[in-house]
């Protein structure tokens, strides 16, 4: 099973040629990137038609750019789709420096496929789909909120602190949402496939994340894939290396083996006691393939 490194488990300020260096340095086979660093990458080096050759190669020669995160914000697809047309005329050419994979992945629309306004959400989605598929992409749709926001899913909003008014009263902040049930999260991911379904595109499929969804999963075959992964305390909703906590990540990768899954997992939780993101990366690997290797063992 390949590895690969989520741009967020060595955070935001580390750039790409950074994020590439220290995910090869590990041993991981290719990368989740952001779109925003990966134009910046492609900017910076491509002030002529020689000078992106090369960057390419560069790029190539380090790790796989396995996924490239769009960042859309809830339905807005308009904004996905002219990131996309950028980023698949410069992915194309990585095609030629031996890529195996490339994953556009986009935040997942907040309201169902049938609710108000859904049919302008589903021509945006397919028109994307269309856009990736056209450079031999898959286009996967993602549980987890763009940047580095909490899960929707598991806290509960912020919110002031102060009620306006007279006096503003004080009152307190809003509990933290109660821990997902095992009902709640199947329902979580029978959302995604309706909206994999509604988009009606071969190359569409959905991003499987085993912190979201430990435990045997039942997932359709031939559906794309790719698979993230991390682990949580017991009793918290926090990202965790994978071994360090309480998910049943196990069960989570059985299912996976199960439908003979041959793409990436991913690692995507913060590293803690370092600041250094090749060791930071090195630490990642250990973690993960430990955890890997344990569920995939026959």
């Amino acid at each position: 099973m390949r590895l690969s490194l989520h741009w967020r488990t060595l955070g935001s300020a580390v750039d790409l040629e950074t994020l590439l260096g220290a995910a090869s340095g590990a041993g991981f086979a290719g990368v989740e990137a952001r779109r925003a660093d990966l134009l910046a990458f492609a900017r910076r080096h491509g002030g002529s038609g020689v000078a992106r050759l090369f960057a390419q190669q560069a790029l190539c020669q380090v790790a796989t750019p396995v996924g490239v995160d769009l960042g859309a914000s809830e339905a807005d697809f308009e904004a996905a789709c002219t990131g996309g047309q950028q980023l698949c005329r410069y992915l194309r050419g990585l095609t030629n420096y031996g890529v195996g994979q490339t994953l556009l992945t986009v935040a997942a629309p907040p309201t169902p496929p049938a609710g108000p306004g859904a049919e302008r959400t589903v021509t945006r989605l397919r028109l994307l789909a269309d856009l990736a598929a056209s450079a031999g992409f898959a286009l996967l749709l993602d549980p987890e909120p763009p940047g580095e926001a909490a899960p929707v899913a598991e806290v509960a909003p912020a919110v002031s602190t102060r009620r306006a008014g007279v006096g503003g009263d004080a009152v307190p902040p809003p509990a933290a949402a109660p821990r997902p049930t095992p009902e709640g999260r199947a329902a979580e991911l029978a959302y995604l496939c309706a909206w994999v379904a509604a988009a009606d595109r071969p190359n569409v499929g959905l991003v499987f994340d085993g912190w979201r969804w430990p435990g045997p999963r039942s997932l359709p075959p031939g559906l794309p894939l790719h698979c993230r992964i991390a682990d949580a305390p017991p009793e918290g909703t926090e990202r965790l290396l994978p071994g360090r906590g309480g998910r049943d990540l196990a069960g989570a990768l059985q299912g996976l083996r199960a439908i003979e899954y041959a793409g990436y997992v991913s690692v995507d939780a913060p590293v803690p006691g370092t600041t250094d993101p090749y060791e930071g990366a090195r630490r990642a690997r250990v973690a993960t393939e430990r955890v890997v290797d344990a569920a995939f063992r026959f």
